[in-house]
C-alpha cells in the first residue's frame, strides 16, 4: 500500500502539451479541446501595422511599440492539429519528470506562415523546452489576420505548456488519513553527498539553485526506477544532478506495524558553493 511521507527531498512520467496563443494584448480566453491536447487561446484585437515592417529586416530583436498596433478584424489562429503534431516532447525531460512554459513570440506573415528568423523567446522556465517549441510554432501554419478585407502580417505570442501526464496521480497520491508510519525512511546522507556532483557549467558561472525531487521509495528502502520528478527548481541546470544523486541513494525503509512499506518522500537539493 502506498502512502506520502514529506522528508527532505522530492520527482514524475509521459506528457501532453498544452498550447496557449495569444495575440499581445488580448481580453476573454477560450478553451479549444482536441485530441488529448488543451488549448487556451485568447480573442486577437491588436495587430501590428504593415508599415512599421516595411524597412525592417531585422529577425529577433524587433521590439514593436504600443504606436505599432491596430485593431483587426479577424485574428490568426494556429492549426491545432499541426502544432499538435509539430510539437515533440523532449525525452531527456520526459525521463525526468520535468515540465515547463515556453512564451514565444512570432511574426506571421500575409499568408499565414511564420516568417523564418521573426521569433524570439521571450520567457522560458527550462530551456530544453526552448527548441522544441521553436520548431514546433515555425512549422505551423496560421489563418492570417484581417484588416479592413485584407491579410496583414502580426506579431503573436503563443505560450507553450508542457505539462507530463498523470503527474498529480503520481507526485501526490491520495493517503489513508488512518494511516501512520512507524519509521520515517532517512537517506543515507554520506552516499547522498558522494553521489551530488556540482554543475561544472553552474560552479564557472557561480550559479546557485534548490531543486525539489520526489521519488518513491521501494520496501527495500531504494528508489524506484522512474518513479521520480522534479516538483519545483529555482535553475533547471541542477535538476539531472539532483535526479541522478537522489536515484543511486539508499535510504531506510518506512515502516508500517512493523512492515517495509513504498512510501513518497520529497527531497530538497541544495546547490551552493563554498567561499563565495
Amino acid at each position: 500500500m502506498k502512502t506520502t511521507y514529506k522528508l527532505l527531498i522530492m520527482i514524475g512520467v509521459i506528457g501532453t502539451i498544452c498550447f496557449q496563443m495569444q495575440l499581445l494584448a488580448a481580453p476573454s480566453l477560450t478553451k479549444v479541446t482536441f485530441s488529448q491536447q488543451s488549448v487556451l487561446y485568447s480573442r486577437c484585437i491588436l495587430a501590428l501595422k504593415v508599415d512599421s515592417l516595411k524597412n525592417d529586416n531585422r529577425a529577433v530583436d524587433i521590439e514593436p511599440s504600443p504606436d505599432d498596433f491596430v485593431q483587426v478584424e479577424r485574428e490568426p489562429e494556429p492549426d491545432y492539429a499541426r502544432l499538435s503534431t509539430n510539437t515533440i516532447y523532449p525525452e531527456m525531460a520526459r525521463r525526468a519528470g520535468i515540465q515547463g512554459k515556453v512564451i514565444i513570440r512570432v511574426l506571421i506573415g500575409k499568408d499565414g506562415m511564420p516568417k523564418p528568423g521573426k521569433y524570439k523567446i521571450e520567457d522560458s522556465s527550462h530551456e530544453l523546452f526552448n527548441q522544441p517549441t521553436i520548431d514546433a510554432v515555425m512549422k505551423t501554419p496560421f489563418t492570417p489576420a484581417l484588416q479592413k478585407g485584407q491579410p496583414i502580417e502580426v506579431w503573436v505570442t503563443v505560450p507553450m505548456n508542457f505539462q507530463l501526464r498523470d503527474v498529480q496521480e503520481a507526485i501526490e497520491p491520495k493517503v489513508d488519513d488512518s494511516l501512520n508510519i512507524d519509521q520515517e525512511p532517512i537517506p543515507n546522507y554520506a552516499i547522498l553527498s558522494r553521489n551530488t556532483i556540482y554543475p561544472e557549467s553552474a560552479r564557472r558561472t557561480g550559479q546557485e539553485g534548490k531543486v525539489i525531487v520526489q521519488v518513491l521509495l521501494g520496501k527495500d528502502g531504494m528508489p524506484k526506477p522512474g518513479k521520480v520528478s522534479i516538483k519545483s527548481s529555482s535553475n533547471g541546470i541542477f535538476n539531472q544532478a539532483a535526479i541522478d544523486a537522489v536515484m543511486k541513494t539508499p535510504f531506510t525503509p518506512a515502516i508500517q506495524k512493523g512492515q517495509p512499506i513504498e512510501v513518497w518522500v520529497t527531497v530538497p537539493m541544495n546547490f551552493q558553493l563554498r567561499n563565495k
